[in-house]
């Protein structure tokens, strides 16, 4: 869940560092969004066959320097050749560094497997790309929407968009449950543009198209729940899901006071 206001390309940044970083922490994922979301949170998308794959092991040492063993949290470099690039891979080949540690969020790519890849530089200005199991990196396969995605942004409308659920928890017995909130009103306003949205049968809302820029989305549920509010920044032929969870108590919750419940997304 993410827990902060406004969805960029650092939190995208942020929840990767985390996930590769050590192997002393379980994997925790923020999310990487629909692809309309996740394609401009990332440096460097495009589809490739795994050429080869190095481990680049991490060992203890001993007093002198010696080493006593291989540790976990290691990084895997993988090569790949890459065979359709749609964002930040030039070249014929490029190479990705994930985690060889689940735990860490690595991702556990095949020889010969052919992927669509979601890297982010890390350290920024290094040039070294990584990805994880946060990233909406895949089997070719399983990468229908994304790559629809990818290829329609050549004719693709000017706009953006901003869409999502608001829902309500109800408890009951041994598992709680997600309850869509219909009619209720969504306001988007940015600088120069303020358009309404009103969830449907299934709590679900989507704006008409917006100039890129910085939105406040605010939900108006039903009279005595918590009114909430999120920023949000949306690219040019991008998108930003934002859903909303309100709860019985009537005060307003803004930026990160409470997360936000994703449904299924619908780019």
């Amino acid at each position: 869940m993410i827990r902060v206001s406004k969805i960029t390309i650092s939190t995208f940044a942020l929840a990767l560092f985390f996930c590769l970083c050590s192997d002393s922490f379980a994997c925790s994922c923020a999310g990487s969004g629909p692809p309309c979301q996740a394609f401009w949170q990332a440096d460097a998308v495009f589809v490739g066959q795994v050429k080869a794959k190095e481990l680049k092991a991490r060992f203890e040492k001993g007093r002198n320097g010696e080493e006593l063993g291989m540790l976990g949290g290691g990084e895997v470099r993988v090569t790949f050749t890459i065979t359709d690039a749609f964002r930040g891979a030039p070249g014929k080949e490029v190479d990705i560094f994930t985690s060889d540690s689940e735990t860490a969020c690595g991702y556990r790519f095949k020889n010969g497997g052919v992927y669509i890849v979601y890297a982010t530089e890390y350290p920024k200005g290094s040039g070294k790309l990584r990805t994880s199991i946060c990233s909406r990196t895949q089997k070719y396969s399983e990468s229908s929407p994304d790559i629809a995605y990818a290829k329609s942004l050549a004719r693709a409308a000017p706009g953006a968009v901003i869409f999502g659920a608001v829902t309500q928890v109800r408890e009951g017995g041994d598992r709680d449950s997600m309850v869509p909130l219909a009619n209720v009103r969504v306001i988007v306003t940015g600088k120069d543009k303020q358009v309404e949205a009103t969830t449907d049968g299934e709590g679900r809302y989507r704006t008409p198209s917006l100039p890129a820029g910085e939105y406040t989305v605010r939900a108006e549920p039903p009279q005595g729940m918590s009114e909430q509010e999120r920023k949000v920044t949306v690219v040019d032929r991008g998108c930003a899901e934002v859903s909303f969870r309100p709860h019985w108590g009537g005060r307003r919750l803004r930026g990160g006071d409470q997360s936000h419940t994703k449904s299924p997304a619908r780019p």
